[in-house]
């Protein structure tokens, strides 16, 4: 038994056993070590369209390509509306799989494709889009390992991401605007993709886009030990102490506006139902429908009968036809025997065939009176019984007309069979035409909206009786007390690794400086991504910075994130930083310069990819070599 677990349980006053089972099935684990990030590179984007595609022959085509060097590169321009921000938002559409793209550009991409390295794994996304529909794959070292579309791009890029960079989805408790009362929600890579991306649009945040998310994505990159526990314990214990008080919950207003709602869904019950029953063609045709397949299925029975039928039929036949034969033969038999006989008789033998010994009148006399042979002198056959042919005649006559009645009976179920397979056709011939009709798919889906306020409506009036039998709601029980439990020892061991924001606050600070912040003399980043700094004398917090201290600090933050992660063995950030710093919310004239150079300086020490974006071409150009710039092609003002 562990320390945590053995804590968790003392505190609740329940047994290991029952403890260690409900932080299990509520998906509570232990803290443990994960391992390393995956370095992530980006080495190649590509795009292309149509700038005007709403021409009956699309005009203006585009084609940006972009193989991308060095530590730090740089989109740069003479200005705005170049195109610089585009090329950012493509490559983080293309590595997570959901859009922030410009909806202008982003309707006149036909085609993108971006190529990177995780580690020594070689990947590539590529996408062909038509409109808002789109097809992909992801291939790794030059094998297409997974196909995708619009709907299952962000998956497929997320099962990629998250294992490969120590991460997993994040479980928070989300709490509803102006109310106690929230849910669990999941994020993913597209929201943790926010921390390698530093926008002018976002500057009122510490790291990422989602203010909400700020603290939750600053702890997720550090990762200080027993966090991840943290954040499912905290989860789990907010929405079943919320469930809890759901259960307890008896108050008369929320009864009125459980009852409000319920009668507005009976109501839209009425109306879909009033819809319905005056649909009378479709009405009509839907109960065509019913019957013709109920129709169908009782046709298909009484073929697989007559099928049946027959078989049995025809094994009767021949059965009577064989007895038919035998009789015919007997009869064929007798009236042979008879016929030789009368021949036989009326001759006179004069001596024997064989012998030659003559035959005489005594012998002839012997014959006649003792029935003895003349030739051989043994008894004499009698004739056949005179009503043996008779018989036979009439078991001919008996046997043909059961042949004739089989035949019959065989024909008639063969004439049965074929009307109502003749009739199945037809109906299915029939119900595949009322199935696609316009006016039946309306009745059904209106039936289908009819059934959804049905089960809406039970469901409601099923919470009710429940909330009912739970009015007089109980304190919390044994599993919240676990769940409880759990939280505050996660809570304390986190506290106890506060050692992490000092470091982070050490290198923000020397950070900032060193990227141009002038006048700066602390800083106080918390869990909460708050980040309270004194710049000359004067306290300020984050939000009242200028932007340009705003944007430099951003950046200052991730790098002291993925420093400090490297030291103490949790880093989880994957080493990429997109800068996009455009217009009048940029550094100040010339801090570009010293703060790309720092930058420069610092992507070769940790090993980071660095890409930034600026208006500011001729300064760009005096930070970095001249190959490390992406800029618009001479004589033109956009990249693409």
């Amino acid at each position: 038994m562990s320390d945590f677990l053995e804590k968790v349980a003392s505190a609740a006053d329940a047994t290991p056993e029952v403890a260690a089972t409900i932080l299990a099935d509520h998906g509570i684990r232990e803290s443990i070590p994960s391992a390393p990030a995956a370095e992530l590179r980006v080495r190649e984007v590509n795009f292309s369209g149509f700038k005007n595609q709403n021409t009956d022959q699309p005009t203006d085509p585009f084609n940006f390509n972009w193989t991308i060097p060095g530590r730090v590169s740089a989109i740069a321009s003479r200005g705005n509306s170049a195109g610089k921000t585009s090329v950012i938002e493509v490559i983080r559409w293309l590595l997570s799989g959901r859009s922030s793209v410009d909806n202008w550009v982003f309707e006149r991409i036909q085609r993108a494709s971006v190529k990177f390295l995780l580690d020594e794994e070689e990947l590539a996304v590529e996408v062909d889009k038509d409109g808002p529909r789109l097809i992909g794959n992801l291939s790794l070292n030059g094998r297409v390992i997974r196909n995708f579309n619009e709907k299952s791009f962000e998956s497929v890029m997320e099962q990629l991401m998250l294992p490969r960079l120590g991460l997993e989805r994040i479980d928070t408790f989300q709490k509803f605007p102006r109310s106690e009362r929230g849910k669990i929600t999941s994020a993913g890579w597209p929201l943790l993709i926010d921390a390698l991306h530093v926008r002018p649009s976002e500057l009122s945040n510490v790291i990422g886009g989602v203010a909400q998310k700020a603290g939750l994505l600053l702890q997720v990159y550090v990762s200080p030990p027993w966090f991840d526990t943290l954040l499912q314990a905290r989860a789990v214990v907010a929405i079943s102490r919320q469930a809890s008080t759901d259960r307890a919950r008896t108050s008369q207003e929320e009864e009125r506006i459980r009852g409000v709602e319920t009668e507005r869904i009976r109501t839209q019950l009425q109306e879909a139902r009033n819809v319905l029953a005056n649909m009378k063609e479709e009405r009509a045709s839907a109960h065509e429908l019913r019957l013709a397949m109920s129709r169908a299925a009782m046709l298909s029975d009484a073929a697989l009968r007559r099928a049946a039928e027959m078989q049995a039929a025809t094994l009767d036949l021949e059965t009577v036809e064989e007895i038919h034969l035998t009789s015919r033969r007997l009869l064929r038999n007798i009236i042979e025997r008879e016929v030789a006989g009368t021949f036989f008789r009326a001759l006179t033998p004069q001596a024997c065939p064989r012998c030659t010994t003559v035959i005489d009148d005594e012998r002839r006399t012997h014959e006649a009176d003792e029935h003895i042979c003349s030739v051989c002198n043994r008894p004499a056959t009698a004739q056949a019984s005179p009503s043996a042919r008779p018989q036979a005649e009439a078991e001919v006559s008996e046997t043909e007309k059961a042949r004739d009645k089989a035949k019959s009976v065989l024909e008639r179920i063969k004439v049965e069979y074929d009307a109502i397979n003749e009739e199945r056709v037809r109906l299915e011939n029939r119900i595949a035409s009322l199935a696609d009709s316009e006016s039946l798919s309306q009745r059904r889906e209106q039936e289908a909206l009819v059934a959804r306020l049905e089960g809406r409506l039970e469901e409601r009036e099923e919470t009710r009786r429940l909330l009912a039998l739970t009015q007089n709601g109980s304190t919390p029980n044994e599993e919240i007390r676990v769940l409880s439990a759990a939280q505050d020892e996660s809570e304390v061991r986190v506290k106890q690794s506060s050692t992490l924001f000092e470091e982070l606050n050490v290198e923000i600070l020397t950070l900032g400086k060193r990227f141009g912040i002038s006048g700066l003399t602390s800083v106080k980043l918390d869990r909460r991504a708050h980040l309270p700094v004194v710049k000359e004398g004067t306290k300020y917090n984050f939000g009242e910075l200028p932007d340009g201290d705003k944007l430099r600090l951003k950046v200052a933050v991730v790098i002291a994130l993925l420093r400090v992660g490297r030291l103490h063995g949790v880093r989880r950030h994957p080493g990429l930083l997109f800068v996009d710093s455009p217009g009048a919310e940029e550094v100040s004239t010339g801090s570009l310069v010293e703060m790309v150079t720092a930058l420069t300086e610092i992507a070769e020490e940790l090993g980071i990819q660095v890409i930034i974006s600026t208006a500011r071409l001729d300064e760009m150009i005096t930070a970095l070599d001249s190959s490390l710039i992406k800029s618009p092609a001479p004589g033109r003002t956009t990249l693409w």
